[in-house]
Parts: C-alpha cells; structure tokens; sequence
C-alpha cells in the first residue's frame, strides 16, 4: 500500500522543480523580444506579472522559504527589465508607468505584514497574469513585440503546477493555474497567428 503515496510523493516533486525551473525561465523570452520591439506588448501584462512575482517574493520571506524566493527572483527581475524598457519605448508614459510600478512595489512590500492579504494577492495576480495581454486588441503593428515562447513557458509551468497541486491536493495552487494555463496558451497561439507571416524571426 505504500507505492502508490511514494510514486505520488515523487510525480508532485518532479511537477513542483518542473514548474520551478519554468517560472524561472519563462519572461526571458519576452525580454529579448522587447529588446528589438514592444509593438502590441500589453503593459498590463507586465504590470501584473510584476505583482505576482513581488507577491510570491514577499510571501516567501516571511515564511522562511528559501526554495520558493529562489524561483521567483529571475522572473521578478526579467519582469522589473520589460517595465524599464516599456518606460523607456513609451516616453508619453514614461512618468505614469515608473510611478505606478514604484507605488506596486511599496504596497507589496508593506503587504507582506498581512499575511492573509499577500496570500489572495499573489494567488489572484497569478491567475490573471496573461489576462491584459489576451484582451489588448489587435493594433497596425500587430504582435511584433509580444514573445509566443513567453507564454507557452508560462503555459508549461502552469500546467506542472496545476498537476502538482492535484497530486498534493492543494487547491490554493490548482485555482490560479487553472485560470492561467488556458489564458497563456490562448494568447500563445494568438500570437502566432497575428504574426505569421507578417514578422520574420523568432518568438
């Protein structure tokens, strides 16, 4: 009777350092892409994707976990990258955005007192990460700036910890990703299709 707790036990590990692995991986992409355009990159996006990762960061200090810190500081720093380079592309938002993400930064910071509240934040903020971005209309430009390997990363990732939160029936990891998985595949393939055959180069 004890084989199936332990293939269960070692399935939600592979899941959980899958999932680790690609949180850590997954806005780099999308860097790069910004780097050469930012044509059709929904600063909601990033805005929220900020969030959630500020979120999770905080939520791991003040719960002594090293492991989940670990994972959300590339992510958080990728993020934190497009934010820059958005103030920079759009200077008619340059004032707007720098402060709106410096205000972020502060409450999220301040947050992490409430416990409870940094827990709603960081799990709602995740879910709804590709959620801007699925809604920003298609312009002239298209999707030129938007990375389509961003958000099959995300995708992937979410799909781990959304089994990872099954095997180890957590429905405080299962709901965000559930809401997430859909929403980045959806804007992946979107992407694609917008761009093709409009905008050579990679994703």
């Amino acid at each position: 009777m004890q084989a199936p707790a332990v293939m269960s036990l070692d399935a939600a590990t592979l899941a959980g350092a899958a999932g680790t692995a690609l949180n850590a991986a997954y806005a780099w992409p999308q860097v790069a892409r910004a780097l050469r355009t930012v044509a059709g990159l929904s600063l909601g996006t990033v805005f929220v994707g900020y969030m959630s990762r500020l979120a999770w960061a905080c939520y791991a200090v003040v719960r002594h976990d090293l492991g989940l810190l670990a994972g959300q500081i590339p992510p958080l720093v990728a993020l934190l990258m497009l934010a820059v380079i958005l103030i920079r592309r759009r200077p008619a938002r340059r004032a707007r955005v720098a402060i709106s993400f410096g205000l972020l930064s502060v409450a999220m910071l301040s947050m992490a007192r409430y416990l409870p509240l940094l827990t709603v934040v960081a799990v709602t903020s995740a879910a709804l990460t590709a959620v801007p971005q699925l809604l920003t209309p298609r312009t002239g430009e298209g999707a030129a700036g938007v990375s389509a390997r961003m958000y099959v990363l995300a995708a992937a990732a979410s799909a781990c910890w959304l089994t990872y939160g099954l095997l180890v029936r957590d429905p405080m990891i299962c709901l965000p990703h559930a809401v997430a998985l859909p929403t980045s595949t959806i804007v992946a393939i979107r992407t694609v299709r917008i761009r093709r055959g409009t905008t050579p180069g990679p994703s």
